[in-house]
């Protein structure tokens, strides 16, 4: 079976990336979207950006509808949000569970 679209929410981070390089070498994917808070620099003829609030259940409704497959490789560090836990706790659990929960 050829599939032919997958998304990557957190292709910017440690594993994501890594992900994603997997993804793009893959023959059995015409099209990766990635999702992500912010814009980033890496071009690909198979990668389709898409930036968002994490927090908007249509948009990600949207941007995973056609994929085969949906990876979720968000987080950050403690060093990234300078030791405040609040935002640490939005990012690793809560932006998170509404992605999922976004399906």
């Amino acid at each position: 079976m050829k599939l032919k679209e997958v998304t990557i929410f957190g292709a910017t981070g440690l594993i994501g990336s890594s992900l994603l390089e997997i993804l793009i070498n893959d023959a059995g994917f015409d099209k990766v979207n990635v999702v992500t808070r912010s814009n980033f620099s890496f071009i690909h003829k198979k990668i389709d950006k898409h930036i968002i609030d994490f927090s908007n259940p249509q948009a990600i409704s949207k941007i995973v509808k056609n994929s085969q497959i949906v990876f979720a490789a968000i987080g950050t560090t403690q060093s990234k949000v300078k030791g405040d836990i609040a935002i640490y706790h939005k990012i690793d659990y809560d932006d998170a569970d509404m992605t999922i929960e976004g399906l």
